[in-house]
């Protein structure tokens, strides 16, 4: 389940466009000092993006794995943060 403030701070990464990890994190980061830790949000966009009960652990994947999303991951998160408010 993914904590409340990384679902903020995923909201902000893709409602914005922002596709990188570092600059969704600075931008979140410059506003509110506290944020979440960077592999927290990883393993959530990670969670997100890779619906699938046969997918590898995220633990495995090298530390740069979701730093970075395409635009159809991006989408597909979008779809999916928008599920889990009831949109």
């Amino acid at each position: 389940m993914i904590r409340k403030l990384e679902h903020i701070f995923l909201i902000v990464i893709f409602a914005t466009g922002m596709g990188q990890l570092n600059t969704a994190y600075d931008t979140l980061t410059s506003k509110r000092p506290c944020g979440p830790s960077k592999r927290s949000i990883r393993a959530a966009t990670y969670d997100l993006a890779k619906n699938d009960p046969w997918k590898e652990p995220f633990e495995s994947l090298p530390e740069y794995a979701f730093e970075d999303i395409a635009d159809w991951e991006r989408h597909l998160i979008q779809d999916r943060v928008r599920s889990l408010r009831g949109t």
